[in-house]
């Protein structure tokens, strides 16, 4: 975790007034809460200063909560406080326990809250910039929201809908049978998956599909829901390009292929400016193979903020449908 995102963590425990009395039978929630603040700061010193406290009492409530655990937290060095495995545990609780703390306020009495409330959003990569930045504008202009987007793979950012670390998740993607029912999804575009090449790749098709394997192809890797569809496209064409790599990111396939890398199957959204601009040619479509981008969010107890969120991203999608 950067320092920003442990700050923002931080941040969002800070914004909600704690009043928790001791509870020597169990455990104390103020000994969780002043952990979380040292992780988050990396010393005693400057969670201190945060929470306005001495230090002797952030100590205290530390040494208290190893003692329940019965485990240290940290490694104590010389240059400050690191985490070890156990306070690393402790910590990916902590963060979910103060997110669904400053969720409950903004569910139930979103007048409570000062600031800004963050609105996690993870992309996958098979979703591409140009889509994101068009897309999510309407999330920048929601009022009392601050979007903070990130990207990584399908099965990591659904991993962290589920545990509640993300409000939104953006993928080409459905999610597995076993996770359905927990996950809502809306689908925010939909386009032809077509293939693409260079003018002077494209020369060498004199015939589409018939030609295709001519070319040498970019692919995607096994995690993309496209491959099958492409695969078992090909496959049904009788066709066997040369398949000279996998990528799993669309605007890096695009770029490849004006590069003359290869040959690549993108949603036509994706490649309709470099179409238009000569850079590539669309040889045909890959029938039978959309191209569809999901938002997905939980279906159990949605907050208010999800809610809103999606519904900007759908009218946004029909804003996009009425000008094409």
């Amino acid at each position: 975790m950067g320092a920003d995102e442990r700050r923002e963590s931080s941040d969002a425990a800070a914004r909600l007034s704690l009043d928790l009395s001791d509870a020597p039978s169990g455990l104390n929630l103020k000994h969780v809460y002043y952990f979380h603040h040292v992780a988050t700061e990396g010393s005693i010193a400057r969670a201190a200063r945060r929470l306005n406290l001495s230090q002797s009492t952030i100590s205290e409530q530390i040494k208290a909560l190893e003692e329940f655990l019965d485990t240290p937290l940290f490694d104590r060095r010389r240059g400050g406080l690191r985490l070890n495995e156990s306070g690393q545990r402790v910590f990916e609780h902590s963060k979910i326990m103060f997110k669904a703390a400053r969720r409950l306020v903004q569910d139930l009495n979103p007048s409570r809250n000062e600031f800004d409330w963050i609105l996690e959003v993870g992309i996958s990569p098979m979703v591409s910039m140009a889509f994101t930045v068009e897309r999510l504008l309407p999330l920048f202009h929601l009022k009392d929201v601050t979007p903070r987007i990130r990207f990584g793979g399908y099965a990591d950012l659904l991993e962290d809908l589920l545990s509640g670390e993300l409000d939104l998740v953006l993928s080409e993607n459905e999610p597995p049978e076993p996770h359905r029912p927990k996950i809502g999804l809306s689908a925010l575009s939909e386009s032809a998956l077509v293939v693409v090449a260079s003018p002077v790749l494209a020369e060498k098709v004199s015939s589409y599909p018939g030609k295709l394997s001519a070319l040498p192809f970019v692919s995607y890797t096994q995690n993309s829901r496209y491959r099958w569809d492409l695969d078992a496209w090909l496959f049904e064409h009788g066709l066997n390009p040369e398949v000279v790599g996998e990528v799993d990111d669309v605007s890096l396939l695009t770029l490849l292929a004006e590069r003359s890398v290869g040959a690549v199957a993108v949603p036509e959204v994706v490649a309709s400016s470099a179409i238009r601009s000569g850079k590539l040619v669309k040889l045909g479509s890959v029938n039978g193979a959309a191209a569809t981008v999901y938002a997905h969010y939980s279906e159990v107890n949605t907050p208010e903020l999800v809610r809103h969120a999606v519904s900007a991203l759908l009218e946004s999608r029909t804003a996009a449908e009425s000008v094409s």
